[in-house]
């Protein structure tokens, strides 16, 4: 895992970097280094996804073991924050923007 590469100009954001334009919630993605466009990949999108939404498939599992809504609550924040500092490593990038399916 390795922090994403702008296509364009090769330069290599950082993590403070990387989140800021996650945070933006938008398709296009700007590289602060030559301020060209770019687009998260395919694999990437996949990955981010998988790794976000996969631990929240226990939580039925929780609930369903009458394991006490705090603990949950804790399972639920612990799970955001390590997503949180693990996702620009997930993420790569494209010239192009490229259909999910």
């Amino acid at each position: 895992m390795s922090l994403p590469t702008c296509q364009n100009c090769n330069n290599q954001w950082t993590w403070k970097m990387t989140v800021l334009q996650l945070l933006r919630f938008k398709r296009e993605l700007t590289c602060p280094d030559c301020g060209r466009a770019q687009f998260q990949s395919k694999d990437s999108l996949w990955k981010m996804n998988l790794v976000g939404i996969g631990p929240y498939i226990l939580l039925p599992i929780l609930v369903g073991l009458s394991i006490p809504l705090s603990i949950i609550m804790s399972y639920s924040v612990v799970i955001i924050l390590l997503f949180f500092l693990i996702s620009p490593y997930l993420m790569g990038l494209s010239n192009e923007e490229e259909p999910i399916f």
